[in-house]
C-alpha cells in the first residue's frame, strides 16, 4: 500500500504543546493518531511484544497473573542502565508499527487514499525518527515541530506528576528539532517550527497560518478533504454545496455559513436555504 495516504507529523518535546496542536487538527474533524498511546497498546496487546519486553526487562516486566507490572516496566524504561535493552526493544516496536501501516488495522482507515492522516509523535531520537520513517511506507508531507521555552515546558510536565529524576531520563532521550542541525533530513518534504510562546489562541492561529500556506494543503488534497468528509453527509448537501471549512482547510474561521461548528445546525441552515427535504 505504497503512499496511501500522506502523513503530517506533529512532534515536539516533553510539554511543548504538541497535543494542543493536535486537538487544534481534532477540533476540525481531521483523523489524529497518538503515536505513543498507539506504541503502547501494541505493547500490551501483541503477544510478540509480551516476549520481548520480557527478554528485554526482565521477569518482573510480567506480574505473577501474567498481568503486565506496569509502575516496574515505567521504571525501568527509561532508567539509562536499560538503554540497550530498550534500543533493542523498540526496534521490535517500530516493526509492529510499521505492520499497520501497510494492513487493515483498529486505528486507523487505510484505504482513504489521499486524505491527510494527522500524527502526533513524541521527539524521540533521531536514529528512531528515520527508522520509522522508512518504515511507513507512505508520504510524510509535512513535520511541524512545536517548541516552548524550558521552563514553561517543566511546568507542564511536573503537573503530570512526574518526579525530576523520571523527567531528566525522559529528556536525555528527546531530539530539540527548533535547532536547524537537527532537524530530519526527510527529501522533498517539508518541516516547520511553530513557537507556543503564548495562549492557546495565539499558537492556532499559528497553525492556521501555516495550513494556509499553499504547500501545506495543495489543491488536490484539498480536495480529498473536501470529499471525505462530506461524503457522510446527506445528498443535498454534497450536492449543493462546498464546506467552506474543508475546501479551504483553515477551520470554521473562515466558513462564510453562520453555523459555525454545529454540523447539525449546518444541515438545519442548508436545507432551509434550498428547501429540500431528507433523503
Amino acid at each position: 500500500m505504497d503512499k496511501i495516504r500522506p502523513i503530517y507529523i506533529i512532534t515536539g518535546l516533553m510539554g511543548s504543546g504538541k497535543s494542543t496542536v493536535a486537538n487544534f487538527f481534532k477540533l476540525r474533524h481531521f483523523e489524529v493518531l497518538n503515536m505513543d498511546e498507539i506504541s503502547k497498546d501494541i505493547m500490551l496487546t501483541d503477544s510478540d511484544m509480551k516476549v520481548a519486553l520480557i527478554s528485554a526487562f526482565g521477569k518482573y516486566a510480567i506480574n505473577e497473573d501474567a498481568s503486565y507490572n506496569i509502575d516496574y516496566i515505567k521504571g525501568v524504561y527509561f532508567d539509562p542502565l536499560f538503554d540497550t535493552q530498550r534500543e533493542q526493544f523498540e526496534h521490535d516496536l517500530d516493526i509492529k508499527i510499521r505492520d499497520i501501516f501497510n494492513k487493515p488495522n483498529k486505528y486507523f482507515d487505510v484505504e482513504k487514499e489521499g486524505v491527510p492522516l494527522i500524527m502526533e509523535i513524541p521527539s524521540f531520537n533521531l536514529n528512531r525518527f528515520e527508522r520509522l520513517y522508512h518504515c511507513f511506507f507512505t508520504e510524510i508531507k509535512y513535520v511541524i515541530n512545536v517548541s516552548a521555552n524550558y521552563k514553561d515546558r517543566m511546568d507542564r510536565v511536573h503537573k503530570r506528576g512526574l518526579t525530576d529524576e523520571e523527567i531528566s531520563n525522559r529528556n536525555r532521550l528527546q531530539t530539540d528539532y527548533s535547532y536547524p542541525q537537527n532537524q530530519p533530513d526527510i527529501v522533498g518534504d517539508k518541516f516547520c517550527n511553530i513557537d507556543n510562546v503564548g495562549s492557546v489562541e495565539e499558537l492556532y492561529d499559528n497553525v492556521t497560518k501555516l495550513m494556509e500556506q499553499p504547500d501545506f494543503f495543495d489543491e488536490k488534497t484539498k480536495d480529498k478533504i473536501f470529499d471525505d468528509y462530506m461524503s457522510t453527509k446527506p445528498s443535498y448537501i454534497r450536492a449543493n454545496m462546498k464546506c467552506y471549512v474543508y475546501y479551504n482547510s483553515t477551520g470554521c474561521g473562515s466558513c462564510q455559513c453562520p453555523c459555525k461548528s454545529s454540523d447539525k445546525h449546518f444541515e438545519e441552515t442548508v436545507k432551509s436555504r434550498l428547501k429540500v427535504k431528507d433523503d
